[in-house]
This record gives C-alpha cells, sequence and structure tokens, in this order.
C-alpha cells in the first residue's frame, strides 16, 4: 500500500500543485491530501479543482505555517487511512520532484520504522539507534522538507510544538530522541533547497554584522572614555 501524501499550501501557484498532482497519480499515489493553509477566498476555486481530480483538501481558516497545516494533515491521514504505512510530506509549488517523492517513498516501505528525509546530499545516516549530535545536525541542515513518516511516528509528528518551517527539526530531534532510525534520501536541488542556502546564507551574513557591530560600539565606547578624561589645568 501506497503513503498518504500531504501536501501544505498556502496561496500556491495553480498551474505548479495541478502538475505535482497529476504527476503523483501517474506514478500510482492516489492518496493525496492537500492542506490550505489559509490562502483565502480567492484561491477556493483552486482548491475546488483539486478536488475534482480526487484530492482530498483540508481547509485552515488562517494561516497558522507549514508544521501546522502537517500536523492537520497527519491527524487526518490518521482517520481516513488507518491502515496507510505512513505519510510523505511533499511541498506545493514544485519544490520537490515527483520522481524523488517516490524514490523517498519506496527507501520509506524498506525501511518501514525510520524518518526518511530527502536531502540536498548524501549524508550516509546510520539506522542504529546510537546517532551522534553531529549527524542529527547535519540532517537538519540538509534536509529540503520532503520527509516520510512511518505511521508508528504520527503522535510524535503532532506532538512537535512547531508550527512553522523549524517543525521539521523539532521532528528530527524527536525522533532521533526516541531512537527512530533515521535516513536520508539525496534528492535533486530545487528551489526549496535553493532557498534553504539562501536562508542560511543569509543567517552567516547577520551574524557577520552583529559581530561587526559589536566591534564598533566597542570601538565608540573606548573613544568616549578616552574623550571624557578632562587633560589637567595649567598653573
Amino acid at each position: 500500500m501506497q503513503h498518504v501524501i500531504i501536501i501544505p499550501a498556502f496561496q500556491p501557484d495553480s498551474t505548479l500543485i495541478e502538475s505535482l498532482v497529476h504527476e503523483l497519480r501517474a506514478r500510482g499515489f492516489h492518496r493525496i491530501l492537500v492542506v490550505d493553509d489559509g490562502s483565502g477566498t480567492s484561491y477556493q476555486e483552486l482548491f475546488d479543482k483539486l478536488k475534482q481530480i480526487a484530492c482530498r483538501v483540508v481547509h485552515h481558516e488562517v494561516n497558522h505555517g507549514r508544521g501546522a497545516a502537517l500536523k492537520t494533515g497527519i491527524r487526518f491521514a490518521r482517520e481516513l487511512w488507518p491502515e496507510a504505512p505512513g505519510v510523505v510530506c511533499v511541498d506545493a509549488n514544485a519544490q520537490h520532484r515527483a520522481a524523488d517523492v517516490m524514490h523517498v517513498a519506496c527507501l520509506a516501505r524498506i525501511h518501514a520504522d525510520s524518518l526518511v528525509l530527502g536531502t540536498d546530499t548524501q549524508l550516509g545516516i546510520r539506522p542504529s539507534a546510537a546517532r551522534g549530535e553531529q549527524d542529527v545536525a547535519q540532517l537538519c541542515d540538509a534536509h529540503t522538507g520532503l520527509i516520510a513518516i512511518p505511521a508508528s511516528r504520527y503522535q510524535t509528528a503532532v506532538d512537535c510544538t512547531p508550527d512553522r518551517f523549524d517543525w521539521t527539526q523539532a521532528l528530527i530531534h524527536a525522533c532521533a530522541d526516541t531512537e527512530t532510525p533515521l535516513r536520508s534520501m539525496p534528492v535533486r536541488a530545487t528551489r526549496a533547497v535553493a532557498r534553504h542556502n539562501e536562508r542560511r546564507d543569509w543567517r552567516a551574513r547577520l551574524h557577520a554584522v552583529g559581530t561587526s557591530l559589536q566591534l564598533i560600539a566597542l570601538f565608540w565606547a573606548d573613544a568616549s572614555a578616552d574623550a571624557s578624561v578632562v587633560a589637567p589645568a595649567r598653573g
């Protein structure tokens, strides 16, 4: 039995998400759940069209974030398809190719107890119970958001408190803490990876700017202290 596909969507591009759904169905994924994360009434026609091509659609009244949308999807998947081996989380706007979704799902079927992440590099994470912090940090840094969650870890995923993009990192740490095997599958670098790397680059730049500002503040503090020294009066 195939995994359930969960697609969190906030104001998605109609052409991209429709194309993704058609490609997934062509590869045998017929349980597709789209979570409208507060896109608004102007997107209602698009979500109605997705229903017509056999997608289940769940709506959030307002935007709660990617993590919240995925948790909603997992809850519904557990109720609608309790016999499914797990879910695969796929982004809406062509960040993930249907071929890579298939590869991640296949690896997840082989290793049914594992959390499988599509990554932008082959990390070689071993499925042993003992994992170092470095391995987990690598996965948190390299994941692309394409992730297969086994049914045995639904509750772990739902219990993760972040509701936005940091939800995946929280899930990785939670699974590592419960000795869930972690596996990685290299996927083609797409816009999601590019955006991730761009965010990482900006974090590095902001850190550098912050360091520079601290140095400037120290310089001015020293200069002000020097200026406040009053020269001794002449007799």
